[in-house]
């Protein structure tokens, strides 16, 4: 079995769904699925299938690309962000980066922005700055910072490398699961079963991998993520 967590880029389920994580216990992986990946089903970047067609339709655009979804677990930024509230974690850092983040959390970046940057060796992540940590995505450009070739998949490798540490220090995934099977259908939609088994299953010694290789395109002028070994048409 496999269980897929798709997360809403804003409160409430009407969403895209910008975090899409495919947790499979029999190979003990966790493979995230960039947001901008394109859809020949749904005509749109795989982030849009849920908010078209809800659960099935996600299911059968994850199989578009050769991967089996399972049950599917789709929920609102805003449970997720509770979810999180009480980490507080020392995140290593590589380089120095620097990114332009909304106004608040939950804001447009159309409303206004400004800068965040995270410094080697280690920054403490806790409330907002873990929002910042796994969801920024545009680079100022800050002298002495890389630019992103792919700013989804540098996203994606910052929430992985926050989940890995996350599971290092022992994070409650129980109490996670008890907080969506108490959360309504506004915050939380299911669809099938065995997915608290397959998410108790996760331990340091999973791999995290994200799918590829892909390329970027632009299909029907939207700036989007093919496979690498596929010919985008419409560009």
């Amino acid at each position: 079995m496999a269980t897929t967590i798709a997360i809403m880029d804003r409160p409430g389920m009407d969403r895209p769904t910008d975090v899409i994580v495919v947790a499979r216990p029999k190979r003990r992986q966790l493979l995230w699925v960039p947001r901008d990946l394109w859809s020949e089903r749904v005509g749109d970047r795989v982030n849009e299938a849920f908010r078209q067609g809800g659960p099935s339709l996600l299911r059968d655009t994850l199989a578009e690309h050769g991967i089996g979804a399972g049950t599917i677990v789709c929920l609102d930024r805003s449970l997720v962000a509770g979810i999180l509230a009480r980490v507080d974690v020392l995140m290593p850092i590589r380089e120095p980066m620097e990114f332009w983040y909304p106004l608040g959390p939950e804001r447009d970046l159309e409303e206004g922005r400004r800068p965040i940057r995270f410094e080697p060796p280690v920054e403490r992540l806790s409330g907002e700055r873990v929002h910042q940590w796994i969801g920024a995505r545009y680079p100022t450009g800050a002298p002495g910072t890389p630019i992103p070739r792919l700013p989804d998949l540098h996203r994606i490798r910052r929430q992985q490398e926050l989940v890995a540490v996350l599971v290092g220090g022992g994070f409650d995934f129980a109490a996670a699961a008890e907080a969506i099977e108490a959360a309504g259908p506004q915050q939380a939609r299911i669809e099938g079963d065995g997915w608290r088994d397959d998410l108790a299953a996760i331990d340091p010694g999973w791999s995290f991998e994200t799918f590829g290789p892909v390329v970027p395109v632009t299909i029907d002028g939207k700036a989007v993520l093919a496979p690498g070994s596929v010919r985008p048409r419409h560009e």
